[in-house]
């Protein structure tokens, strides 16, 4: 399969202004951290990543987060300097 659509580092993401959406809803945002499901505990979802429907319709079947909300990267997301650091809009 393809491998996932990276929109930023884990590391700007993890430290990227978030929020937080129903899963339901998370199709075509940025992951804000890692999404796991227990067990085994493997990320399905690493930081930065778009959130697929292929993902959501996996994480629904297995009975992952029907109820909690999931945090995503806020609309703004996270930007890039050129000193390799990042700046939030």
């Amino acid at each position: 399969p393809p491998l996932p659509v990276s929109v930023c580092s884990p590391r700007q993401a993890l430290f990227a202004p978030r929020t937080h959406v129903p899963l339901s809803a998370a199709e075509g945002r940025t992951a804000a951290q890692a999404i796991a499901p227990y067990p085994p505990g493997i990320p399905i979802v690493a930081p930065g990543e778009q959130i697929e429907k292929k993902t959501i319709a996996y994480l629904y079947e297995i009975g992952y987060n029907r109820w909690e909300d999931i945090p995503v990267l806020s609309s703004d997301g996270c930007v890039s300097c050129g000193d390799g650091g990042t700046s939030f809009p």
